[in-house]
């Protein structure tokens, strides 16, 4: 697993009339939307979900930064842990 960095750019010409409504855009691989994922910002590490706000765009819900990294969530055990 590793630690995919999106960070944020402002628009080309050519994309400000394809987006007009927005003043930048993410760059990098994103989440799918709705997926949880561990979120790196600030020094600190949450878990959060990519959405789509509609007419506002896409983003995490709960951390707003311009250099975010993120790593999708590990697979839980196949089987349960027994206690010995």
């Amino acid at each position: 697993m590793k630690w995919n960095k999106l960070t944020t750019r402002v628009l080309t010409n050519e994309e400000k009339e394809l987006y007009s409504d927005y003043d930048f855009m993410w760059d990098s691989q994103t989440p799918d939307i709705g997926e949880q994922v561990l979120v790196y910002a600030n020094g600190r590490i949450n878990i959060d979900t990519w959405d789509d706000f509609g007419p506002y765009g896409v983003g995490f819900e709960n951390i707003d930064e311009d250099v975010i990294y993120w790593m999708a969530l590990p697979e839980p055990p196949k089987e349960e842990l027994k206690n010995e």
